[in-house]
């Protein structure tokens, strides 16, 4: 499975604002450089087969699979960023901090910003937010619950459980908790 790194499948509005986010100046320990001498893109567009690819990594690399949830990379909306030098993922949050405060100046968030995580992230500011606990929770519990429904063989009384609705989710936790409950009679 490739990794698309170009900016011409980004959406108009966004490669723009990415494109002068790069050509932005930024200081770092006293050193002014332009944002794209300092990182490079690592990916941009993703199709569903790779975003799945990176929801099934062990640890999870994101906590959206690609069909039921989408990535704004999907969306042309979103790149992941490395930066130049020995160190692609600096510890030192100075260099992250300025590339980030860049970014704002362009209409555009870091990961790292909303979710506490995801430094290499920035997605357009404009794209609708999804609040990850939340949803990665959300998703969590529904992976879990499916697969457990499938061992246990309780379906909703037409089809396995895959995929589930909120309201479907939230009955299977009602089976299952009957369904151990007996197990532990």
């Amino acid at each position: 499975m490739s990794i698309y790194r170009g900016l011409d499948k980004l959406t108009p509005e966004f490669r723009k604002q990415v494109e002068n986010w790069f050509k932005e100046k930024v200081t770092i320990k006293g050193v002014t450089k332009k944002v794209s001498d300092l990182v490079f893109v690592t990916e941009t567009w993703r199709s569903a087969e790779r975003q799945m690819q990176l929801f099934k990594q062990v640890p999870r690399a994101s906590w959206l699979d690609g069909v039921t949830q989408r990535s704004l990379h999907q969306d042309c909306l979103a790149v992941d960023i490395a930066f130049t030098g020995n160190e692609l993922y600096p510890k030192d949050q100075e260099y992250w901090r300025a590339v980030a405060d860049a970014a704002k100046k362009h209409g555009i968030d870091w990961g790292f910003d909303l979710w506490k995580w995801d430094k290499p992230h920035f997605q357009d500011a404009k794209a609708p937010y999804i609040a990850p606990d939340e949803e990665y929770a959300l998703v969590q519990w529904q992976i879990e619950a499916r697969n457990f429904a499938m061992k246990a063989n309780i379906t909703n009384g037409e089809r396995p459980l895959d995929p589930m609705t909120r309201v479907e989710m939230w009955e299977t936790s009602r089976k299952l908790a009957v369904y151990i409950t007996s197990l532990l009679k």
